[in-house]
């Protein structure tokens, strides 16, 4: 399973969370390989319009099968959605807690 975690910040033990699309950063936890990748979407962050749905396709073609964020717009979610990939919004904890939650079946706010 490919598990996508926003961050302002790219230390895997600090606050994770924000909004989707403008946060700096997307850890990518492959929880079969046990390899995380940080995506820096500095440059989506900053565009002035839909840069969730920027961060949707991008999400959408690198694979992953779950999202969280600490807030995701309706039609992100919706697009998401459509692709089979699970949208948890109202994170928090840091990204390694939060891919670890989910990787494990814990539950966490679904939209």
């Amino acid at each position: 399973m490919k598990i996508a975690v926003f961050s302002t910040d790219k230390n895997f033990d600090s606050k994770a969370g924000g909004v989707f699309g403008k946060a700096r950063f997307i850890f990518v936890a492959d929880t079969e390989s046990r390899v995380v990748r940080i995506l820096d979407i500095s440059k989506i962050a900053e565009l002035p319009f839909d840069s969730g749905m920027v961060a949707a396709e991008l999400l959408i073609r690198a694979g992953v099968d779950c999202a969280a964020a600490g807030s995701i717009d309706d039609e992100c979610v919706e697009v998401l959605s459509g692709k089979g990939v699970r949208v948890f919004t109202g994170v928090s904890g840091t990204a390694r807690e939060i891919i670890d939650h989910i990787a494990s079946g814990g539950s966490l706010e679904k939209k």
